[in-house]
């Protein structure tokens, strides 16, 4: 399973609603796919093995001195690294991985 849902019920009311491990940041993004709730809304296939996530994702987050930043398309499984993110895997399409 390459996506988590922490809101199986549609009850919680809070960020995120579902989260997927980041190769290229070594850590968990999240996404929300119920509108409503004043946070961004993303479209989901709902297939936690070859999800599709649109819009794009784009994460900043400070690393020491450096803000980095990881924007990526989720297809089918796989996830697209934009050029402008800041990490090793810019540029590159890779399998997202199984959550642990």
């Amino acid at each position: 399973m390459k996506i988590l849902d922490l809101n199986p019920d549609g009850k919680r009311d809070s960020w995120p609603t579902h989260l997927f491990y980041c190769p290229g940041c070594e850590s968990y993004h999240g996404f929300n796919v119920i509108d409503g709730r004043g946070y961004p809304v993303w479209s989901y296939n709902n297939d936690p093995v070859r999800p599709t996530i649109r819009a794009s994702l784009l994460v900043r987050y400070p690393k020491g001195d450096t803000m980095h930043i990881c924007h990526s398309f989720i297809t089918d499984g796989q996830i697209e690294f934009l050029t402008d993110s800041t990490h090793a895997l810019a540029g590159r399409t890779v399998e997202l991985p199984d959550t642990d």
